[in-house]
């Protein structure tokens, strides 16, 4: 693996003290990194030619680095290891390619990848992964757009119009797909009717607003999460050329890298399309390195926690839906009090779909809770 990487420049590399995180990162410097007893693997991409809106995102990655670096180190028992910049291809998809190998060796060693710097097409290279295991993955997606084009001609792959690439040839390999802050009057509604043909989740931005929280179930069952930085308000973050003054703040971008980190089946996670020719005094690139900071601090309390595997610290609430001739079963943890509910499938079997204490609310009201209907109508 360590073929596929160059070093890290030497001239962004401090003097840390033993409370900052460049202290105790193991850096790919002239040694590639022992991983044997790493937890998570950082690394950047420096690939940007399909951004062809944002061009200059393949220069973020040392930025990130740089402010990471110097972040006040709160979990030294978390081994962590900087791989340095993956090489690039002669096109961007023999990037991808080289990209899903480096992935799918850290998914093997239970490492969990964050990829920094590039275009939002790379995430097609976190996808691959499942196509070259052959298994179905629950992709997140954070983005103010939905990179779908109307157009029939996409042959050139782009950040644009990546979608149409992975519901193409991905799409068997999607068991959820779920779209976080999305703004309407930057998506063609056929891409909207797409995910919901297919069951598939989206989220606008007004529910994030409102309901921030009930995205910690989404991205407890998610895989794989691909990050635009566009989707955060241009007055936190500015480095893209094509900004807008609505979005989330960097605070509740913190909040889902914590969500995300406390996630125990998340293991690959993508930060695209900072630029750094548009960032203020490095402040998107500061921005960036405490998300990560966040994500480290949710790691460190992931438990596995499922209801088939610890029944005593679980609470099991049936909520009767009479209109529906149904009868839901949730699960509550008696001491984290995370949620999942019950969803049969064709075989027969049900699965466990996590959720909140609203979409109980819901059901004890006679309706049954988007996350169960979506699931329910994908098995059966």
């Amino acid at each position: 693996m360590k073929k596929l990487f160059n070093p890290i420049s030497q001239d962004i590399i401090n003097d840390y003290d033993a409370g900052e995180w460049g202290y105790h990162i193991d850096k790919n410097l002239s040694v590639f990194p022992d991983l044997g007893d790493k937890l998570i693997a950082l690394f950047g991409v420096p690939e940007d030619r399909g951004g062809i809106e944002n061009l200059g995102s393949k220069s973020a990655v040392n930025n990130i680095r740089k402010e990471f670096y110097r972040l006040k180190c709160w979990h030294p028992k978390i081994k962590i290891a900087d791989l340095g910049n993956l090489k690039v291809g002669k096109t961007k998809e023999e990037t991808y390619e080289n990209m899903s190998v480096v992935l799918q060796k850290l998914k093997k060693l239970r490492i969990v990848s964050i990829a920094i710097g590039g275009s939002h097409d790379l995430t097609l290279g976190q996808v691959m992964v499942s196509k070259s295991e052959n298994n179905k993955i629950n992709l997140t997606v954070v983005d103010e757009k939905i990179n779908w084009v109307s157009e029939k001609k996409t042959d050139f792959v782009a950040s644009e119009n990546f979608l149409n690439h992975l519901f193409l040839n991905y799409k068997s390999n999607l068991d959820l797909y779920a779209h976080i802050a999305y703004q309407s009057y930057f998506v063609v509604p056929e891409a909207l009717d797409y995910i919901a043909k297919n069951n598939f989740q989206a989220y606008r931005l007004g529910f994030i607003k409102n309901y921030l929280s009930e995205l910690e179930p989404v991205l407890r069952d998610s895989d794989l999460l691909s990050f635009d930085i566009a989707t955060i308000m241009q007055a936190d973050a500015k480095a893209n050329k094509n900004l807008s003054p609505n979005g989330i703040t960097g605070e509740q971008a913190c909040q889902l890298f914590r969500y995300a980190g406390l996630s125990d089946k998340l293991y690959s996670i993508g930060i695209y399309e900072v630029n750094p020719e548009f960032d203020d005094n490095n402040q998107t690139a500061l921005l960036v390195a405490q998300m990560l900071w966040y994500f480290i601090d949710g790691f460190l309390n992931r438990k596995v926690e499922l209801p088939t595997l610890d029944l005593k610290n679980f609470m099991k609430f049936v909520v009767s839906i009479k209109s529906d001739d149904q009868e839901l079963i949730f699960w509550k943890h008696r001491h984290t009090e995370k949620w999942w509910v019950e969803v049969p499938t064709a075989s027969s079997e049900s699965i466990l779909v996590a959720c909140s204490y609203r979409d109980y609310q819901i059901a004890c009201n006679e309706e049954l809770p988007d996350k169960w209907l979506n699931a329910f109508q994908r098995y059966n």
